[in-house]
């Protein structure tokens, strides 16, 4: 196996330097196996891999370092919105606020933003379902009715579409109950926004997750 310092993660080249776990390390009961044996750790994101960069793995979860300790994570995927995580997916109806305007589902405010025309925009921010707003928004760039430098500011936009979304106080406490568990959507084609390329979304939502659990513990101590 050839030796690799890419973390397959988030895709950066962040993995240290193989090494022993010290002793002082506290490692959960399941993966005592790592002990004894040399490991790289993303420098970035904590996952944990072999010595020579192979993935590591025990009962389906990967293995990550996080607050001073190797663990166990679990991964949760989504796409449908029928299924038990629908709820994660752009798709899922719940009226949300964006710069004072309601949009259905976060997948429309989305859209609508790559309209560089206001009525193309509000067409798509009501159009009949989530599915049809994707198709607008994404003939746009083939259409040459994309705004400016869509490709630098999609990031953002998605980020503030989600942060909106999970101000509706049942959906903020279900993300919450996800724990630390590692988000992804499960698309087979999206090499952006699902796992199977950069995995954004996931990301981002993951970003918004431990940023709710930060105003949490604030008003906590209040």
């Amino acid at each position: 196996m050839r030796e690799t310092s890419v973390c397959v993660e988030c895709g950066t080249f962040s993995l240290d330097r193989a090494g022993k776990i010290p002793d002082n390390y506290k490692l959960d009961g399941n993966i005592d196996f790592l002990r004894n044996r040399k490991v790289k750790i993303c420098m970035k994101c904590g996952r944990v891999y072999g010595e020579q960069g192979e993935e590591l793995t025990k009962a389906g979860k990967k293995i990550y370092f996080r607050d001073g300790k190797f663990m166990l994570v679990k991964e949760i995927n989504f796409y449908y919105r029928k299924e038990k995580y629908g709820w994660l997916s752009n798709f899922w109806r719940c009226w949300q606020e964006v710069d004072g305007i309601w949009y259905p589902a976060n997948e429309y405010y989305y859209q609508a933003e790559k309209a560089r025309e206001r009525d193309v925009y509000i067409w798509i921010s009501n159009a009949p379902s989530p599915y049809l707003a994707m198709i607008a928004g994404r003939a746009l760039r083939k259409n040459k009715e994309l705004v400016d430098d869509w490709d630098s500011k999609k990031v953002e936009i998605m980020l503030k579409g989600i942060r909106a979304k999970f101000k509706d106080d049942k959906l903020r406490e279900k993300l919450l109950k996800t724990g630390d568990a590692v988000l992804h959507e499960d698309s087979p084609t999206d090499k952006f926004w699902g796992k199977t390329g950069k995995d954004m979304l996931g990301k981002l939502l993951m970003q918004v997750r431990n940023e709710i659990r930060e105003e949490e513990l604030t008003k906590q101590k209040e």
